[in-house]
């Protein structure tokens, strides 16, 4: 479980989560990391859902997820992502 505190971390920057195969949905905190300027989700096999409030991450830059199977639809917040450059998704 990934606490929502995490989302009080205000300068971070970086995110990279992997081998997380008990998380079913986006942590809800990480929509709050306001200065985030790259996500990664890589072998996320449990990962069903990724929340709209992805589109929150303003300054995101680089995006990548894969081997996430369990995804469900391709998260729909990333169409309000004007910083991102860098979009992987496998």
């Amino acid at each position: 479980m990934i606490p929502e505190s995490l989302g009080n971390l205000r300068k971070f920057k970086i995110l990279r989560m992997w081998g997380c195969e008990a998380l079913e949905e986006f942590p809800i905190g990480v929509s709050n990391l306001l200065a985030l300027e790259e996500l990664h989700f890589a072998e996320c096999g449990s990962l069903k859902m990724i929340s709209e409030s992805l589109g929150n991450l303003q300054k995101l830059k680089i995006l990548r997820m894969w081997g996430c199977e369990a995804l469900e639809e391709y998260p729909l917040g990333v169409i309000n992502l004007l910083a991102l450059a860098d979009f992987k998704f496998d």
